[in-house]
């Protein structure tokens, strides 16, 4: 029996702007946060989970930091 625990998520697509951004082919939000979180702070700002998510693809707001 072959196991999926060394497999890893290197198909996922980024899209978003200063403003948000969407991650998808991806399996849940736990992978797609650091992806997510990355796109955001390009603008100095971290990724907050929005409740607009379809079937493997989540959004996130890019949110200033709270200070």
């Amino acid at each position: 029996m072959i196991g999926l625990s060394g497999c890893v998520s290197t198909g996922a697509n980024v899209t978003g702007n200063e403003v948000g951004v969407t991650v998808n082919n991806v399996w849940n939000r736990n992978i797609a946060f650091p992806k997510a979180d990355e796109h955001c702070r390009k603008f100095g700002k971290v990724a907050k989970p929005t409740n607009s998510d379809g079937e493997y693809a989540f959004s996130f707001e890019c949110v200033k930091p709270d200070s």
